[in-house]
């Protein structure tokens, strides 16, 4: 299988896609599944681009030709294996993140999507679109070894589990005397 994500910023678009390819368990390699297209000097696309002096936007299309595309309400679109990935993606995704985070993001959801999917796995692609530059201005490849992406993952699995941490105790759990106050009180 596969996960491919993209996010619709005001800043432009990031667009992210894992590298794994296989069929069945026992062949499985790496491909690039993010690609870039200029046709022509006023255009660029991937899963999504732009056209000078149009906005910036991101569609799913169907082989039959119909399309939908991602909107301020829902500022990015997922294919292949999300539901492990969409959490943090449906959580945090909204237009005003900046580029920089929208990569982190799509990084968090790709590794998150990696740990119980043998199909998704690294190396992760992640490439940056600044709106109205015609040009990436990053094309980011992180393999499993990647001090980056063991970073990233280690710190937003620790941060997970201080959250669940910090989650307030039911009533059974401790009297109202010894009740603890939370680190953001």
């Amino acid at each position: 299988m596969t996960y491919c994500v993209g996010l619709v910023l005001n800043e432009g678009l990031v667009l992210a896609a894992d590298s794994r390819t296989n069929a069945g368990v026992d062949y499985v390699t790496t491909f690039s599944k993010l690609h870039v297209f200029t046709p022509a000097p006023d255009r660029i696309f991937i899963l999504g681009g732009q056209i000078a002096g149009q906005p910036h936007g991101l569609m799913l299309i169907y082989t039959q030709g119909n399309y939908f595309a991602a909107s301020p309400e829902t500022p990015y679109l997922q294919i292949g294996e999300n539901k492990y990935g969409k959490p943090a993606i449906d959580c945090i995704a909204k237009p005003e993140l900046s580029l920089a985070d929208g990569a982190r993001l799509c990084f968090v959801s790709l590794d998150a999507t990696s740990r119980p999917n043998a199909t998704v796995g690294p190396p992760f692609e992640v490439a940056i679109y600044p709106k109205d530059t015609l040009a990436l201005s990053h094309h980011l490849k992180l393999d499993a070894d990647s001090e980056e992406l063991k970073a990233m993952s280690r710190a937003w699995n620790q941060g997970i589990y201080r959250a669940f941490e910090g989650l307030p105790r039911f009533a059974w759990e401790v009297s109202a005397k010894t009740a603890p106050s939370g680190p953001c009180d």
